[in-house]
């Protein structure tokens, strides 16, 4: 997996910054800017994005087991992360199997959204026409991501798209943990935020105006939380 630390000499604090599926670690540049002074960063090309290529087909345990091998390797001791949609879901998921003394989940696809009528139609009307050997309409071959993938990394995006945690599993993350979403995000509702935020036992929910990519408006909030996150000036 490709990655980039960047030491800070002056701390022992590492920040992981982990982006969502379909881009890559540049994406997390700007965060990177903002953070370098006072922390060290660890920057990320998750596997099968930017130059992480895929050479087999990946599950969630791959993603954050190949995290905490490079976290071993470079002898991280306090991590702290920020992830972005799918890296949200990495983020949360680790803090599950391995240490992370605090986390920002910036809509994160870690809970199961409720399948809408609408949604059930639409697979239902799929699997009907391709029994039917029938040309199947773009509308319904799934999401922009989904399409523009194939092979093994058509199998890993499955994988990982339909993993979600159970409500045991976010209750035992002890994790301080701070989510951010956004009013007008398609991808990840607040529906889904809030139900997230009920389950996990050491977090604060916060809701912004904007879409799925719209936390580039609000570096500076990010910024602000993380320095509360590491000094343990949270009121939970």
């Amino acid at each position: 997996m490709y990655y980039r630390y960047y030491k800070n000499s002056n701390v022992n604090i590492t920040i992981v910054l982990l982006h969502g599926w379909g881009v890559d670690s540049k994406y997390m540049e700007s965060l990177k800017d903002l953070l370098i002074e006072d922390y060290s960063i660890l920057l990320i090309d998750l596997p099968g994005h930017g130059e992480s290529k895929l050479n087999k087909e990946y599950n969630m345990d791959n993603y954050i087991d190949e995290l905490f091998y490079i976290v071993t390797k470079e002898n991280i001791k306090n991590l702290y992360g920020i992830g972005h949609s799918f890296g949200g879901k990495v983020l949360s998921y680790y803090s599950l199997k391995y240490p992370l003394l605090g986390g920002i989940l910036i809509a994160p696809s870690t809970y199961k959204p409720q399948f809408s009528l609408s949604k059930y139609i639409k697979i239902y009307l799929y699997k009907l026409l391709k029994r039917m050997h029938l040309k199947i309409p773009k509308f319904l071959l799934g999401s922009q991501d989904y399409r523009l993938t194939d092979g093994i990394k058509r199998k890993t995006f499955l994988n990982v798209v339909n993993f979600y945690l159970s409500k045991n599993e976010l209750n035992k993350i002890i994790t301080p943990i701070i989510i951010m979403g956004f009013k007008y995000d398609h991808a990840v509702k607040i529906k889904q935020l809030k139900k997230l935020n009920k389950y996990f036992v050491n977090s604060k929910l916060f809701i912004y105006d904007g879409d799925h990519f719209s936390y580039f408006s609000y570096l500076k909030e990010i910024k602000i939380f993380i320095n509360y996150l590491i000094r343990g000036e949270f009121e939970w």
